[in-house]
């Protein structure tokens, strides 16, 4: 591999995992995990005030509420039904769409 290459492999490389950890982000202010961002954030903009607000900060769902509002798509929750007969492919799309392999499988933290 030429140095072009590794620099192109490279950068995909990068990207993908800043597409990744925006994803986990993403899903975090979806399901209002965002208080560490927010306070994050807040201690930014105010450092020399973030002492005295600290105390005051606190998260609302408003993500998912404007979501479940304005998204046709998210309406309701999408049904997977496999196109089978076989029990064993049924079990398996069953046992992949589950929260808990999915969050095992996509921790990216």
């Amino acid at each position: 591999m030429n140095i072009i290459e590794q620099s192109k492999a490279e950068a995909l490389r990068k990207d993908n995992n800043v597409r990744m950890n925006n994803a986990v982000k993403n899903i975090d202010f979806y399901y209002n995990n965002q208080y560490e961002y927010t306070k994050e954030e807040m201690q930014k903009r105010y450092p020399a005030t973030f002492k005295d607000i600290y105390n005051y900060i606190i998260t609302v769902p408003l993500t998912k509420s404007l979501i479940l509002q304005l998204a046709k798509i998210f309406q309701r929750d999408p049904e997977v039904k496999p196109d089978t007969d076989n029990q064993n492919i049924k079990d398996a799309i069953s046992i992949v769409f589950s929260s808990e392999f999915i969050w095992q499988a996509q921790d990216y933290r």
